[in-house]
């Protein structure tokens, strides 16, 4: 599913650090984090802060290819929290005002055949003349998305009622959060300005509206109401969670999940987020580096002194069931790595799951990566999965809290000999193994993951 974000990266400045963000950088984060092959078109400046936009765009695993770099500065926003609540305070003339459109999309044409595809934009970005032309030409290639999702984020007075106008009337989905709503100047409760802005906007689909703590509902074109439950979580900070709420609501949108279960998601994600100082809290392996050198660690030791493959006629490549070859799933962050890979050879077929449907923890926001060999049991030693290389040891967290190995006792569709006949392994492996566990627990998707097995 490919998304394509439009408008501003900045700087968040507190009296104490300054952070990256921006309403369409959040969205695309948690987009990217969510399996969504991301475009994100904005523009930083000339400048360090702009060298640091971009590593932290990278860092994210956003492509920059329609990340322009211009004369002038980099976007930043001085935020005070009040409460957990932000209040903005925004300089003008800054380098997200001069977004230019990218080559590549002044010759698009429609592909006969494409993956679902989104456009996200919001109303920051339009302050300018320059961004908001540049807008314009992309919502000239409305052919290319099969939708378009508008998220209101007014800032300051950066807004007028004709660029809300002109801008709801390019979206099929509009989100907008009960504290912004007045600026649409339509009297009555939420649902009852939902009503009148499905009468007056037929090109909506559906409207999403946040509560805050009374959560968020959803309101399809028709009149159906879909609401979610109240957030059960300890704020810390609100910024960036009107972002993952938008990016969560979209993407499970796009893969054809129910309104419900899209709400659902979203609002569990935008409370997460609450509870987190960061917009976009960060993972301690969503970092190809850092997988690199967890394979780098297990790259010279082997459970016993021979290929263990040879006890069981390698029965953990080739193993299959009644219907298709088994897949093994990848940890969060190590798909970074193995499509990395395949850069040097085109060795594994790909499948993603849903890590709802499949019984992942909730924090594992999706999606599951399965693999599977293509020529087993030969295969690029140096690229094996983390099960492949740790295998037949399995962490679990014992009741004192503490990481212990065991052999695998999940149920398996072959006899490992090593494990049915209890035989001894190299003392370097079960060594390396423990570490490289040690330092994946860091990361908390891993850890609920492990003590789920416990």
């Amino acid at each position: 599913m490919k998304l394509t974000v439009f408008g501003e990266i900045l700087w968040d400045i507190t009296e104490d650090e300054k952070n990256i963000g921006g309403a369409p950088f959040n969205f695309a984060a948690h987009a990217a984090r969510q399996g969504a092959d991301v475009c994100l078109i904005t523009a930083v400046g000339n400048d360090e802060s702009g060298d640091e936009a971009l590593r932290e765009c990278e860092r994210m695993n956003l492509p920059t290819d329609c990340i322009a770099r211009v004369d002038r500065p980099t976007g930043s926003c001085r935020v005070q929290l009040q409460d957990g609540t932000p209040a903005y305070d925004l300089s003008g003339d800054m380098a997200y005002d001069h977004i230019p459109l990218p080559e590549c999309f002044k010759s698009m044409r429609v592909p006969s055949k494409r993956e679902p595809s989104a456009f996200y934009f919001g109303t920051l970005a339009q302050r300018s003349s320059d961004s908001r032309e540049t807008l314009k030409e992309l919502l000239k290639r409305r052919e290319l998305f099969d939708e378009v999702f508008l998220d209101i984020n007014i800032r300051q007075d950066y807004y007028s009622d004709e660029l809300i106008d002109e801008t709801i009337r390019a979206a099929t989905i509009l989100k907008i959060s009960r504290d912004e709503i007045h600026v649409l100047n339509i009297p009555g409760e939420p649902q009852a300005i939902c009503r009148q802005l499905s009468r007056k906007y037929k090109n909506l689909k559906m409207i999403i509206v946040t509560l805050d703590s009374d959560g968020a509902f959803v309101y399809e074109k028709g009149g159906r109401i879909t609401r979610s439950e109240k957030p059960d979580c300890e704020v810390v900070s609100t910024v960036g969670a009107g972002d993952a709420f938008s990016a969560a609501f979209l993407v499970n949108y796009m893969n054809r999940l129910s309104v419900r279960e899209c709400l659902k998601r979203a609002a569990a994600l935008a409370s997460r987020v609450c509870g987190k100082v960061e917009a976009v809290p960060t993972y301690l392996m969503d970092d190809v580096r850092k997988w690199k050198a967890v394979y780098r660690l297990l790259d010279h030791v082997e459970t016993e002194t021979f290929d263990c493959g040879t006890l069981c006629g390698s029965a953990c490549c080739m193993c299959r069931d009644a219907e298709k070859e088994m897949g093994i799933y990848l940890f969060p962050g190590e798909h970074l790595l193995l499509r990395e890979s395949e850069k040097e050879q085109n060795w594994l077929t790909w499948e993603r799951q849903d890590p709802a449907e499949i019984d992942f923890p909730e924090s594992w926001e999706g999606p599951v990566y399965f693999v599977n060999c293509q020529t087993p049991p030969k295969c690029p030693r140096k690229w094996r999965p983390l099960q492949c290389r740790t295998f037949p040891l399995k962490p679990v967290i014992g009741e004192s809290g503490v990481l212990e190995m065991i052999w695998d006792d999940d149920e398996l569709p072959y006899t490992c000999p090593i494990i049915e006949k209890n035989m001894p392994i190299h003392d370097s492996f079960y060594k390396a193994t423990y570490t490289v566990w040690t330092h994946l627990l860091k990361d908390p998707r891993i850890l609920d993951l492990v003590l789920s097995w416990s």
